[in-house]
């Protein structure tokens, strides 16, 4: 019984959240060209219930505890893009990201720094996550402990409505 009341409760909640989805708005420019301060990105907070974290995937997580500490936010969250996956050895170099010692191709717009990172391993259930604006992103090169537990993500972006806060 217990059993299908959760699975109402769930299907009730991925209705009011899942269908719609919920709507933030990046103050930063960590993910431009991609997202900007005038666009809407819309989340589905029910989509890893069902799916895996895949590379790329742009997600919206709970901000690493020294960030909440600068930022003086204790519930801030973040949104960034998903470049490594649990087991995988990932590196900068040279402006390049290397997975597993093979260059990543990624396509979709990425401003590049040519500082070097790495290379460290992700741990199983974490992630390695980068802002496609790499100069101004501060992000898992940045942070004490350079991944994120799966549990601090809480929804993927599942459109990006360019020039929303804009009138465009």
């Amino acid at each position: 019984m217990r059993l299908v009341s959760a699975f109402i409760v769930l299907i009730f909640v991925f209705c009011l959240t899942g269908c719609s989805g919920l709507a933030y708005r990046l103050p930063g420019t960590n993910m431009a060209p991609t997202i900007t301060p005038d666009d809407m990105a819309v989340v589905n907070p029910v989509h890893y219930t069902f799916n895996d974290v895949e590379r790329f995937d742009i997600v919206v997580f709970e901000a690493p505890e020294e960030i909440k500490l600068i930022s003086r936010e204790p519930g801030m969250r973040l949104m960034m893009r998903v470049i490594g996956l649990p087991g995988e050895v990932v590196e900068l170099s040279d402006g390049e990201v290397l997975i597993n010692g093979k260059k990543l191709i990624q396509d979709f717009d990425v401003t590049i720094e040519r500082k070097n990172f790495g290379p460290i391993t992700v741990e199983p259930n974490k992630y390695f996550l980068l802002g496609d604006n790499r100069p101004e992103s501060l992000d898992s090169r940045e942070w004490k402990d350079p991944t994120i537990e799966r549990s601090q993500i809480y929804s993927k972006v599942v459109q990006i409505k360019k020039g929303f806060y804009n009138g465009n």
